[in-house]
């Protein structure tokens, strides 16, 4: 007797909702199963087999039979089975000789006990109506292998072309029942049910067990195909959880082994290429639009089953033509593709068109008239029509979003900076496309369609109809006491539409508008409308020049009034404006935006600049620019003039200045300096580049246009970089355009090769301070850190050897520090050692070239050669010149000593034979000097007679000694 755990996993089997062989017995199992079974076939063989055997009996004669049957490895046919059955057991009989077929009795005992209301298995019938006990059997084992390897197979086939790579058991049911049903259709029992199945080009070697389950088992035969079109799904999206149950399921692990064996990379690459969602009928056809990994925007249409009545159909074709007035224009543009399995389940595959060119047709909406047609006959036919198209990431998306990255198609004659509110510019990506980053609040608006972008379902959300014209300006009135109230100002209003995310927050609301202090509540009719999510209020009809205050507030259960957020403050003013009168965009290290004056008109009602006076002007040099949150301009009107404002009350006006930042990646503040350099190693995979800008702008590596990045304000660098000639520099620029002009800038360079950016020549590189020389390289160097620098100096004016110094002088921190260079003009030649991204091999390059350089001062050297300053004249006090009557006189031993109001030396004064004397003097030029002598730490004038033939060190007395003046010296 087996324990009574193994008698429940038999019972399980038996009784399972699935087949049989679905559970699977380890060897231990399965041996203790079969040293039962021949216990029971020893009793029962020695006499005649009983009558009534007993349910344990039949039940470990019945699992025994499903175990061979399952584990015999070769291909069989059905007349083969009770042969293949006795040979499969014998082998491990010791004491018997097991014989097959087993008496009728006993097989009509097992079908009575596995068909019970319990169990519910059913037993085949041949069409004459004979009882296929084997063929029932080997379909409850999977058996044989290979017909159940051969069904997934064709079950492979159909989930690639009839399900489209995409399977879901809950919609796809009803579909399942009728393939099961051609299956069964096809192989009929007037053929030879163990031949193979022909299924398009295709054989599959499914035999007569499966064949008769299609036909008279099609429940089981559903399940069997719904679970392995489950696991093929699983295996095909990568799921990890099918491998765990192919240990227990036994069909689990066929299909894991037999489809992993199909799958090709190829094939896998496919499933990104659905689209929309297979449909069984034409009526269900949805065409959408998406983006194709070439970047053009195309029309599709969902892949299709068809009926019966198309099988053998051959083509299907997608026309589509652009509609204006009503009318179609021109010839369609077209796109086909064969029918697939169309012997049996005939597929249309996903169409696709690029409708691009269809866009540039002179309309306000993209209207296009849509024909399906397979072998000429229309399937589909209508006219879609859309006032925009809003994509994000590849699908078209409909309805109120969340904020995210989107690009937006729209047709020839459609107003964007009409339609299009959000708070943050827009990039051109095409003639008639644009990409942007919206922001809770924005919307699209149109005549016959809107999006709002909001948050979360619950936010409420105001957008304005096409016509309304923004001024940017906001209007704050301030009155002592009271808190300031600021108002945005329009020239014109269109129709307002207030939309939520859920229904029940617009139920019982109510619409309050305030102007002069008088309260009107818009009703549900004449000038306001609800439908859906959304109330619609005209406010088209507003009287200008006053001020408005809208409120939106619904009453709850207990009568308390709730509003549902906070009130819109409103001007209108149709003269109501602002401009500059220079076009240029203020970028905060800009050379030529920044100090400049521009010139403005603003008025809001009468108030500020009356049209027709001389426009007002600012200085725009007082505004800190480099804040990033410094976008807008106020100033005040504090007197008061009749009509806008009342006595009591300023007015402060605020508008915003055109301007464009960017940084690098995560940088902040936005605010790069224009015409940056940067090392192309530098650049990472995935660099981004961050810019805020009110204006629309492209930005470029080259000529290659940046694509936004998913994260706001942010365009992929790395990308259009690694497209560029890899022997180049590259410019990164922007384009800005503003009031229909475009503003080009550089914002960086990317250099291949190091070298200095100097604006003022290589003494830039230098800095002579007490310590010594220090090397300002990295101020200007662009390259590798690593970069090890030669720099050779060779003097022009003393007849010294060159000075010659090497290392690695990139450091920003503390700059690296040389000894004292003595005072000369050099050739200096600067050479670096570098290796390139990547690379282990090192580079060289010269970065200067045998360039001149003054090092300290050219005075260090203005006596270089010269032996003695012989005196020749010199200027009297009553100022003239008059020759020298002693001599000789000169001065030896010339050194240079410092930079003064003149350049300071020292040396040796000699009077004729008289003892030499150190003396000092200032250099008026080379042969022109005034004589010095130092008491402690001054240098003080020499004294000389009248006739210039004495000098003493001491004050001059006027009388006999006079201040020396200066000596004009022949250079010797």
């Amino acid at each position: 007797m087996l324990d009574d755990s193994l008698l429940k996993k038999i019972d399980d089997a038996l009784s399972c909702r699935f087949l049989i062989g679905d559970i699977n017995f380890n060897i231990e199992e399965k041996e203790a199963i079969r040293e039962e079974f021949f216990s029971v076939y020893s009793k029962n063989s020695k006499g005649n087999w009983k009558d009534q055997l007993s349910n344990y009996e039949l039940d470990i004669i019945s699992i025994t039979l499903i175990l061979v049957a399952k584990n015999y490895p070769k291909d069989w046919r059905g007349k083969e089975f009770w042969p293949k059955i006795a040979e499969r057991i014998n082998v491990y009989a010791s004491n018997i000789e097991v014989e097959m077929p087993l008496p009728y009795n006993v097989l009509t005992q097992i079908k009575d006990r596995l068909a019970d209301p319990f169990r519910r298995r059913v037993f085949f019938k041949s069409k004459q109506g004979h009882q296929q006990y084997v063929q029932s059997i080997m379909f409850q084992a999977y058996a044989p292998k290979t017909s159940i390897e051969a069904f997934i197979k064709l079950v492979w086939t159909l989930y690639c072309s009839v399900f489209s790579f995409s399977y879901d058991d809950k919609a796809d049911r009803e579909l399942c029942d009728e393939i099961v049903d051609k299956l069964a259709k096809k192989n009929s029992m007037d053929a030879d049910l163990e031949d193979d199945v022909q299924i398009g080009g295709s054989f599959y070697q499914i035999r007569a067990a499966l064949k008769y389950g299609f036909a008279q088992d099609p429940a089981s035969s559903t399940l069997l195909l719904r679970r392995i079109l489950d696991y093929t799904n699983k295996i095909y999206l990568e799921k990890k959880d099918l491998a765990l149950k192919a240990e227990d399921d036994y069909l689990a692990g066929l299909v894991e082994n037999t489809v992993r064996g199909l799958l090709t990379p190829s094939l896998r690459k496919r499933k990104h290429n659905r689209s929309l969602p297979t449909v069984n009928k034409s009526a269900e056809i949805t065409p959408s639009f998406i983006v194709s990994n070439q970047g053009k925007l195309e029309l599709v249409t969902n892949s299709i089953r068809l009926d019966e009545g198309f099988i053998g159909a051959k083509e299907a074709v997608l026309k589509v033509w652009p509609v204006l007035n009503g009318k179609t224009l021109g010839n369609p543009i077209c796109c086909s593709n064969p029918i697939v399995a169309s012997d049996f389940i005939p597929m249309v595959e996903e169409l696709k068109v690029c409708i691009e060119p269809l866009l540039r047709i002179p309309s306000q909406s993209i209207c296009l008239h849509v024909v399906l047609d397979v072998d000429g006959k229309a399937i589909y036919e209508k006219d879609i029509e859309r006032f925009f198209i809003l994509v994000k990431g590849k699908h078209e998306v409909i309805g109120d979003c969340h904020p995210d990255s989107y690009t937006l198609y729209f047709s020839n004659l459609f107003n964007v900076s009409q339609c299009l509110k959000i708070k943050e510019g827009f990039e051109k990506t095409g003639p008639n496309s644009i990409s942007f980053i919206s922001n809770s609040g924005d919307y699209i608006t149109s005549k016959e369609q809107s999006v709002s972008f909001r948050s979360s379902n619950d936010d409420i959300v105001f957008s304005f109809g096409p016509a309304t014209a923004d001024t940017g300006i906001t209007a704050t009135i301030q009155e002592n006491g009271k808190e300031d109230i600021v108002y945005s100002v329009y020239r014109k209003m269109d129709f307002l539409v207030i939309s939520s995310g859920k229904k029940e927050n617009l139920e019982k609301t109510q619409v309050e508008l305030v102007s002069d202090g008088i309260t009107s509540y818009l009703k549900l009719a004449g000038t306001l409308k609800s439908s859906g999510n959304s109330i619609t209020i005209d406010l088209s009809g507003l009287v200008p020049e006053k001020r408005y205050t809208l409120k939106i507030s619904k009453i709850d259960n207990k009568g308390t009034v709730l509003f549902l957020r906070e009130p819109m403050y409103f001007i209108i003013s149709p003269s109501a404006g602002y401009s500059f009168q220079n076009t240029k965009t203020i970028v905060p290290y800009g050379d030529d935006t920044l100090n400049m004056q521009w010139k403005f008109l603003c008025f809001v009602g009468t108030e500020i600049v009356k049209e027709g006076k001389s426009p007002a002007v600012i200085d725009f040099t007082v505004y800190n620019f480099k804040d990033p949150n410094n976008h807008r301009i106020q100033f005040k009107k504090k007197e008061y003039e009749e009509g806008f404002l009342r006595e009591d009350e300023n007015l402060k006006l605020s508008f915003e200045i055109p301007y464009f930042k960017w940084a690098l990646d995560e940088n902040e503040p936005v605010s790069s300096p224009l015409n940056s350099a940067i090392w192309h190693g530098d650049i990472y995979n995935n660099e981004l580049i961050h810019v805020e800008s009110s204006e629309d702008f492209k930005i470029f590596v080259n000529d290659t246009p940046l694509s936004p990045a998913k994260k706001k304000g942010y365009f992929m660098l790395s990308n259009a970089f690694y497209n560029q000639s890899a022997n180049e520099d590259c410019i990164v620029n922007a384009k800005i355009f503003r009031s229909g002009k475009e503003q080009s800038i550089v914002l960086l360079k990317i250099t291949r090769y190091p070298k200095f950016y100097l604006k003022n020549g290589v003494k830039e590189l230098f800095d002579e301070t007490e310590e010594g020389t220090k090397l300002l390289f990295s101020n200007c160097y662009c390259g590798p850190s690593d970069t090890l620098f030669q720099i050779v100096l060779k003097p022009k004016h003393i007849t010294n050897k060159p000075i010659e110094f090497q290392g690695n002088y990139c450091a920003t921190d503390t700059f690296p520090t040389l000894g004292h260079i003595p005072d000369n003009e050099y050739k200096i030649t600067i050479t670096a050692e570098y290796s390139h991204p990547n690379s282990i091999e090192k580079s060289k390059s010269i970065l200067i070239n045998d360039e001149d350089i003054l090092i300290g001062s050219e005075n260090g050297f203005l006596y270089e050669g010269v032996n003695s300053l012989k005196f020749k004249k010199y200027r009297c006090p009553n100022g003239m010149q008059q020759k020298f009557k002693k001599n000789p006189i000169s001065i030896t031993n010339i050194h240079y000593i410092e930079d003064d109001e003149l350049p300071i030396y020292s040396g040796k004064l000699k009077l004729g034979k008289g003892k030499p004397m150190d003396v000092f003097f200032k250099s008026k030029s080379e042969d022109n000097i005034l004589l010095y002598y130092k008491d402690g730490e001054e240098l003080k004038p020499m004294s000389c007679t009248s006739d210039g033939t004495d000098f003493v060190k001491c004050s001059p007395d006027e009388q006999k000694y006079f201040t020396s003046r200066s000596i004009y010296c022949e250079v010797k």
